[in-house]
């Protein structure tokens, strides 16, 4: 069984030609996610805006929280979109630098994920315990 390496172990890290390949293919097909979810959210944001537009009543509280919501998507998919271009120049130029940048995309990608499933779920909770206070109020009226 293969022990972890310490992270200030290692100085040179061989890519094979299968990982290099992994890598290529992983970027080619994160350029297609992210390109295609760019148009995709893009059109979703000109159709939103159109209609919040269309409403007199929108307030400045909901525009806020939809600006932010649209920001963090593009951030995210710019972020992916950054991970391919540099996976695929790591592998295309065999660019050490190249591959690290990759890699840091990809992390931020994937904190930036965590803490928003961690943020759903405390909204989920805080959302059921809001339902089940106004549901037990209700239940008064009977």
């Amino acid at each position: 069984m293969d022990q972890p390496l310490d992270l200030n172990e290692v100085s040179q890290l061989n890519v094979n030609q299968q990982a290099a390949a992994s890598l290529k293919s992983a970027g080619n097909w994160a350029k297609f996610i992210a390109i295609f979810s760019l148009v995709l959210v893009s059109i979703a944001f000109i159709f939103s805006l159109v209609a919040m537009l269309a409403t007199p009543t929108f307030g400045g509280l909901p525009i806020l929280l939809w600006l932010v919501y649209f920001g963090v998507i593009y951030t995210a998919l710019i972020w992916l979109l950054m991970f391919a271009n540099k996976a695929i120049a790591a592998v295309n130029f065999s660019s050490s630098i190249d591959l690290e940048s990759s890699m840091g995309y990809l992390r931020r990608l994937f904190i930036m994920q965590g803490v928003m499933i961690i943020l759903t779920v405390v909204f989920f909770i805080i959302a059921m315990i809001v339902s089940a206070s106004m549901f037990g109020s209700l239940s008064n009226f009977r």
